[in-house]
């Protein structure tokens, strides 16, 4: 009796241990406080990259408000998206949690909002209000409808928003001065590739759209052409990437182009696979860590780069 209480002890408390982490990353997830943290870390890895990992130069900014700015307004959007979406859902409870992280995120939002320059501040107050009103219904004449409702326009939005925001945010705090080449071609990759990444979350939310009269491309051409569309964006990603690489983009230095390039072209790669193994049975949260975890990997391959190259 002596020898098997401290085995059932050794071997249920692993088990309590892995639940408890389990429940834990799920809720972070289901708060979205999960999408938030690998968006903030695009946004970190575009910065660096644009500025040779110049994080602690007296001339960029005194505090890390712009990237704040980015994980707040990125809760905010997706915890209003939330609160509209709990009550169709049946899950109204959760939509007081949704609602009040909203709140609580718009509240610190505008604190870090006053330190950002007036452009950057401008653009990026701006860009929240118009992704606010992609989730708000509204009303034209007697119908009600939303942004959200226009055929094929959900997965476009939202790649695009998350591309500019985590791009543009940053370097705008640090100087007025934008070396418009590697600017634009950052932004276009990150389009390319979170315009899949959010197609393929179109794809275990297929039959929910649809009971929700929400058009997207999984839910209006089927699964095969979702798919084929995610393999199309994701292959001109790293072409894009690839271009970063080899092309003249302004003041940085190879090291720091091969390194972008790489990095951009290794998520390419892991939103390919993904695009391939995610289907409608595939449970949200399975994708929320594959698909929105691989926007971390830039940001991990260039803090390795730094380590050990720089």
């Amino acid at each position: 009796m002596l020898s098997s209480t401290p085995h059932a002890w050794n071997s249920s408390t692993p088990k309590r241990s892995t639940n408890f982490l389990k429940s834990t990353l799920q809720l972070g997830i289901e708060l979205r406080l999960w999408v938030a943290g690998c968006v903030t870390g695009l946004s970190v890895f575009s910065y660096r990259a644009l500025t040779e990992g110049s994080l602690s130069e007296k001339d960029v900014f005194t505090s890390n408000a712009p990237f704040f700015v980015v994980f707040l307004s990125t809760l905010a959007l997706y915890n209003l998206d939330g609160t509209l979406d709990a009550p169709r859902a049946g899950k109204a409870r959760r939509r007081k949690v949704h609602l009040t992280l909203t709140a609580f995120s718009c509240a610190a939002l505008f604190y870090f909002l006053i330190q950002l320059p007036a452009l950057a501040r401008t653009i990026a107050l701006g860009g929240a209000i118009f992704s606010a009103l992609y989730a708000i219904p509204l009303t034209w004449g007697r119908k009600r409808t939303s942004l959200k409702k226009i055929a094929g326009l959900k997965a476009p939005f939202v790649g695009v928003a998350v591309a500019v925001a985590v791009v543009i945010v940053p370097i705008l705090s640090r100087s007025p001065v934008v070396f418009w080449p590697a600017f634009s071609l950052l932004i276009i990759t990150l389009a390319l590739y979170c315009t899949a990444n959010a197609f393929l979350f179109d794809i275990p939310d297929r039959q929910v759209d649809k009971l929700n009269d929400v058009p997207t491309q999984a839910s209006l051409r089927g699964l095969d052409s979702t798919k084929r569309l995610c393999t199309v964006l994701c292959l001109a990603g790293m072409l894009f990437s690839l271009l970063i690489g080899f092309t003249t983009i302004g003041p940085l230095k190879a090291a720091y182009q091969v390194n972008t390039a790489a990095s951009l072209f290794f998520l390419g790669v892991l939103l390919l696979i993904s695009s391939h193994r995610v289907n409608e049975t595939t449970s949200r949260t399975a994708v929320a860590w594959r698909v929105d975890g691989a926007l971390l990997v830039p940001y991990v391959v260039q803090f390795v780069f730094e380590q050990w190259w720089v």
